[in-house]
């Protein structure tokens, strides 16, 4: 039994990392891509939309969706730090071992973006998800899996040309 709980949720985890993204303008990248024509850099806000359907079969779907905004400041021509806030609904229904359960997260996340060279890009963010009030669950049901989360990022992007670029993180 145990076993087919960790299946569903490894597979409810991926969930969350398969998403269909929307930007309402520039990220963070962008603004240091740029950062070298003016002497001045000034501040890039941006909105990341988020919406995601899954349907594991047997009648398990989840639905989700998100709402980060973030705003990412220059320290230098080379330095950006960029801080985001977020919310997420995820609603699952389906099978007798999830059942039909919401639960709502909050996000934060800061981000530091350092253009090392015009092609070389090093980033590091530290993060923080979190339940936000007591999930919702039809009676009778058992399972409830929270996805709160906490951890660092880093990563390097090269840039091959302005339509192609290689990333490495962990």
């Amino acid at each position: 039994m145990i076993f087919k709980n960790l299946k569903y949720l490894l597979i409810m985890i991926m969930v969350n990392f398969m998403t269909i993204t929307i930007f309402a303008q520039n990220n963070a990248t962008n603004a240091i891509d740029n950062s070298t024509q003016s002497t001045k850099p000034k501040p890039r806000v941006s909105l990341l939309l988020n919406s995601s359907f899954t349907s594991f079969g047997m009648g398990q779907n989840t639905f989700s969706t998100s709402v980060l905004p973030s705003i990412s400041l220059p320290v230098s021509n080379r330095l950006f730090i960029t801080g985001t806030i977020g919310y997420t609904s995820l609603f699952n229904n389906g099978s007798m071992e999830f059942g039909n359960s919401q639960s709502n997260y909050g996000h934060i996340m800061v981000r530091g973006d350092y253009l090392l060279s015009e092609k070389i890009t090093l980033r590091g963010a530290a993060y923080k998800t979190f339940k936000i009030g007591e999930p919702k669950i039809n009676t009778g049901q058992e399972s409830f899996y929270d996805f709160s989360s906490e951890g660092i990022m880093m990563d390097m992007e090269y840039k091959v040309n302005d339509n192609f670029k290689i990333n490495v993180g962990i």
